[in-house]
């Protein structure tokens, strides 16, 4: 009994340090401490070696809080998007995790490292999946160091965004051996997505001193009466392929694709610890 009480407590104790940890680091991320700001942001670009001749604002001294760098915004050429009817990569990031979604009478599962997940409990959705079946997964870590605004994956209709409420659990592959459980408790965003070939949804999970989830619809969320999950629904809002639909703020994160069975295809060499840059093929579609 006392082993169980002290395992409890410490588990409680970690969760608050780890949730003012999050507030003290993000207070000052978003603070214009011009000395410090600038310090801060040199020092994260020598450590984490970041690239900046792509950046749309080279000169560092631009960004007046480290938030405004961390989801710095690139050249408009700075990344290749392809017209044609493949899917490309969201972000810039490493293929943490890549599988198939099994299906299990009213729920589908991912499968991964021998384990099952629910598609319901990940995307708090228990309706949606009774009608639309996927069946493949592709799961991308965004270090520190990358770029972390996230683009769509193709031309299509956002039908559905949902704010889930969280944790904020590192998600970084090297420290846990069970992201997905970490997944389904962090605090994350769900778009679904409607293309011409099938249906994609898209997971932005936040991680240890995340600051927030950024979409362009963010104000547009409503709380749900019954839960404390938002949504913005009922409406079909036209993207076109590689055009940005939201972004990070500070810390590592993760993005999940998943997509529509039969409809989309994996591109066959993507592997576990490849790393991917927008506009990279993720998946065929039957015409490409």
């Amino acid at each position: 009994m006392f082993t169980i009480l002290t395992k409890r407590r410490i588990r409680s104790y970690c969760a608050l340090l780890r949730k003012r940890a999050t507030e003290i680091v993000c207070f000052l991320a978003n603070r214009k401490i011009f000395f410090f700001t600038q310090f801060a942001i040199l020092i994260f670009v020598k450590l984490y070696k970041i690239e900046t001749k792509n950046l749309k604002h080279r000169n560092l001294s631009h960004y007046k809080t480290f938030n405004d760098f961390f989801s710095r915004k690139l050249e408009k050429d700075a990344r290749k998007i392809i017209e044609d009817h493949h899917l490309s990569s969201p972000v810039d990031g490493t293929i943490s995790e890549i599988g198939t979604i099994l299906k299990n009478n009213n729920d589908q599962l991912i499968k991964t490292k021998g384990n099952l997940y629910s598609l319901k409990l990940l995307t708090s959705q228990d309706e949606f999946f009774t009608t639309s079946c996927f069946g493949s997964f592709v799961t991308i870590y965004l270090s520190p160091r990358d770029y972390h605004r996230v683009h769509s994956v193709s031309e299509c209709l956002l039908t559905k965004l949902i704010y889930v409420p969280g944790e904020l659990f590192s998600v970084n592959p090297k420290r846990s051996s069970d992201t997905f459980k970490i997944f389904t408790k962090n605090e994350r965003m769900v778009c679904f997505f409607k293309t011409d070939f099938g249906k994609v949804i898209l997971i932005m999970v936040g991680s240890i001193l995340v600051n927030g989830i950024e979409t362009r619809w963010n104000k547009n969320l409503k709380r749900n009466r019954e839960d404390p999950i938002w949504t913005f629904e009922n409406q079909l809002i036209p993207i076109k392929k590689g055009e940005e639909i939201g972004y990070f703020r500070l810390g590592g994160s993760t993005v999940i694709c998943l997509l529509e069975k039969n409809r989309f295809f994996l591109r066959t060499s993507l592997r576990k610890g490849l790393k991917l840059q927008v506009g990279d093929v993720l998946a065929y579609t039957q015409t490409s």
